[in-house]
């Protein structure tokens, strides 16, 4: 019902992937469709796992939100498998503020 009421509205949506987005193919899609070439990512820990992993990213900007739940069970920024080991992590170039 969602998807009917968007396309009524007038709005374009790609298909990228099963149970989980494709991340390349998404990509690819909005390089090939629409000519974008980089996105901004706002995502939950395992769509930003994943674009790491798939070596997407190139540059992170990280917010604290003015309020902080935490807990030791509650999700953190990067979901998914995480770095292979502790010697080979994913390295970003974080801008200091």
């Amino acid at each position: 019902e969602t998807r009917n009421r968007l396309a009524a509205a007038g709005a374009t949506m790609l298909e990228a992937g099963d149970a989980q987005v494709d991340v390349i193919q998404a990509l690819h899609l909005l390089a090939v469709q629409f000519g974008i070439r980089e996105v901004l990512l706002e995502s939950g820990g395992e769509l930003a796992a994943s674009m790491v992993s798939a070596g997407l990213v190139q540059e992170a900007v990280c917010f604290v939100a003015g309020k902080l739940i935490g807990g030791r069970k509650a999700p953190g920024p990067l979901g998914g498998e995480g770095a292979k080991s502790r010697v080979q992590p994913h390295a970003l170039f974080l801008p200091i503020c």
